[in-house]
Order: structure tokens, then sequence, then C-alpha cells
């Protein structure tokens, strides 16, 4: 059976190969494109300028790639949802790191890809803390 961070830390590859993988190919689709379109429309004899490619391909495939990672990826909507919680001081920066150890302290158990606290006395207290708390 898998434990949690090992599923995160294999979402997080997975997300980044894929969104590469489509983010170059969009941007070198991109490049090619925009160099042959240049080419047909150009009056001069000085060939495609082939130099503008890698900068399309970065200056688009990064953004796209980028996009589809925050889509596509649970690791990157919670590591977003971690940096929310620590702008608003609730929570470190680091997240993940922070459950592990929780996890490693005995705080909480794996069921299947996720984590719970492992003591029903403080899911029970926590819940009631949430209950009695003014919604925003």
């Amino acid at each position: 059976m898998i434990d949690p961070y090992t599923s995160w830390r294999q979402d997080r590859n997975l997300a980044l190969t894929t969104s590469t993988v489509i983010g170059i190919g969009i941007g070198l689709a991109l490049g090619v494109n925009e160099v042959i379109g240049a080419t047909r429309g150009s009056a001069t004899t000085d060939g495609p300028n082939w130099g503008t490619v890698p900068f399309i391909v970065i200056g688009f495939g990064l953004p796209f790639a980028y996009a589809g990672m925050a889509a596509i990826s649970d690791h990157w909507r919670t590591s977003l949802l971690f940096l929310q919680l620590r702008l608003r001081g609730d929570f470190p920066l680091l997240g993940m790191r922070f459950i592990k150890d929780a996890y490693d302290h005995r705080i909480f158990r794996a069921e299947g890809a996720s984590y719970q606290f492992r003591h029903s006395l403080l899911q029970d207290g926590l819940a009631r803390d949430q209950e009695h708390t003014p919604s925003l």
C-alpha cells in the first residue's frame, strides 16, 4: 500500500513531466507556425528566422505548462492552499512536511492516500472547536 507522502511526490512528478511535454509541444507548434507564417508573408529572400523558435517555445510553452500543471495536479493545488494558509498565518509554508512530521510522530494515521487524526478525542475536540468558530 502506498503512503500519502509517496502519493504526493508521485503526483508532483507526473504533473511536472506531463505538463512540460505538453507545454513544450504547444510552444514548439506555435514557434514553427510563427516562422512559417512570417516566411510566407515576407517579400525578402532571407529565409525563415529559426532563431525565434526557442523564445516562442519558452514564452508560450512555459505558461501553458504551468497552467496545465496546476490544473491536473492535486500537489500543486494543495501547495497553493498551503501558501494561502501561510499568508493568513494559520499554517506553515511547507505544509506537507509538517503533516508528514505529524504522521511520523503518530498524531496522524494513513488511510489510503490521505491522513486522519489517530485519536478520536482529538477529532471530536477539533470538531467542537470548529462548530463554535464564527464564520467569516
